[in-house]
């Protein structure tokens, strides 16, 4: 089909990288209703609207990969925050926490969590990740979103949030969430191991969430389990548990945190290109800044987080709990 002279759109002068690795090129793009149809030179072509972007790149859109939106754009759905970066996919659900499923179980740490949807909505409109993502689908939204299911939900929602282990029913039950939602179009599963609950789920029962995800060809990504001290060993368990279950591995927000960590990177980086240089599909994302964030809770130690917020709360409020927690703080450094 002859586009020339029928164009919605031109994008003039513009500096093209085109995200293939080759080098700049100037060029014009010819668009027509969502889709370009040409790349070149379109000086003598007509269109209904023509922007000029001398001196500017043009590119594809930035696909921020670790992303925390869930709710937000709820809140937000024009995401301008993103657009005017260029940013144009988002990948939600990280470190093992999404907004679904509910249950009986998870409910009342849910309605802490999504606090500032209630207050928008009135409500959680939905109790299944199926519903949140019909829910998200209805959102006229500016930006692509890739889900990936958490956790952390599925395990508060058939576990709690309390420091137990599955029985075969209970993991069964959670494998069925897992499935269903890679059913439904997510892209995988997240952890977030210094978390509760997932802190408390032992390496094979991740390995055998991550086997239901394998088997859609999704992905596992986590926040692995010590992002300290302890790195090497956290990076290893990734890894073992993308081995162990036929599943890619991305490593999330790669850093050695605390001064008796730093260099570390450097071994763990060099870990993750041996098994890729062998054929697994293993990699890792960073910050592009020196520095983290996360909910003061990560520092506490597991014993005095069991339960979640409300019940660290309680405990803290005992001078006796308080001076154990010192003294472990001093312990670990």
């Amino acid at each position: 089909m002859n586009y020339v002279n029928k164009y919605d759109l031109i994008i003039k002068n513009g500096i093209v990288v085109d995200g293939s690795g080759s080098p700049p090129f100037r060029a014009d793009i010819g668009i027509v209703g969502d889709t370009i149809v040409k790349i070149g030179d379109l000086s003598n072509t007509r269109a209904e609207k023509i922007i000029d972007a001398s001196s500017l790149i043009v590119a594809p859109g930035f696909i921020d990969m670790h992303n925390h939106s869930d709710i937000g754009i709820f809140l937000v759905p024009t995401a301008d925050n993103y657009i005017m970066q260029g940013v144009t996919t988002v990948v939600i659900g990280n470190c093992g926490s999404s907004p679904a499923p509910i249950t009986d179980r998870n409910e009342e740490a849910m309605k802490i969590r999504l606090k500032k949807l209630i207050e928008k909505l009135g409500r959680i409109p939905w109790r299944t990740y199926t519903e949140y993502l019909s829910e998200l689908d209805r959102l006229e939204k500016s930006i692509n979103i890739a889900p990936l299911i958490g956790h952390g939900a599925i395990r508060s929602a058939v576990l709690g949030l309390e420091d137990v282990q599955p029985s075969e029913k209970e993991l069964n039950e959670m494998k069925k969430i897992v499935a269903k939602a890679m059913e439904n179009g997510v892209f995988g599963l997240s952890t977030g191991l210094i978390y509760v609950p997932s802190m408390y789920a032992k390496t094979w029962e991740l390995i055998e969430l991550a086997k239901v995800v394998s088997r859609y060809g999704g992905l596992y990504a986590s926040h692995i389990r010590n992002e300290g001290v302890r790195l090497i060993d956290a990076v290893m368990e990734a890894i073992t548990i993308g081995l162990e279950s036929s599943t890619g591995v991305e490593i999330s927000h790669l850093k050695a945190s605390g001064i008796a960590a730093w260099g570390t990177v450097s071994t763990a980086l060099g870990i993750i290109e041996r098994y890729a240089a062998r054929g697994f599909d293993v990699s890792a994302d960073a910050y592009p800044y020196a520095a983290s964030s996360t909910g003061l809770e990560a520092i506490f130690p597991t014993w005095v987080r069991e339960g979640g917020t409300p019940k660290l709360i309680e405990r803290l409020k005992q001078s006796e709990v308080i001076d154990k927690i010192i003294r472990y703080i001093e312990r670990i450094g």
